[in-house]
């Protein structure tokens, strides 16, 4: 499996996404991917060797968890703009 300059990990049938390339997409730190792997929020298609190895994202899991937390966002948005108003 080879790694282009954007942090997507090609493989024969899914492009796997590092960290950076996942919270680029997500509109979040690293930091904050991580976490929401290490909470089972964003499931981790592979970790990477060793003690601090890296996590990989199946680009589909990336693009769902995206659409949750969007759909997350816009019903407490949703919820405050109708506490507004009354």
């Amino acid at each position: 499996m080879s790694e282009n300059d954007t942090g997507v990990h090609m493989g024969t049938e899914v492009a796997l996404l590092a960290t950076g390339a996942a919270a680029k997409r997500l509109a979040m730190t690293p930091a904050a991917v991580r976490k929401a792997a290490e909470r089972g929020d964003l499931r981790v298609a592979q970790k990477l060797e060793g003690s601090h190895g890296a996590y990989l994202f199946d680009e589909r899991d990336v693009t769902a968890f995206a659409a949750v937390r969007r759909a997350e966002l816009e019903a407490k948005l949703a919820a405050m703009r109708a506490g507004g108003a009354s």
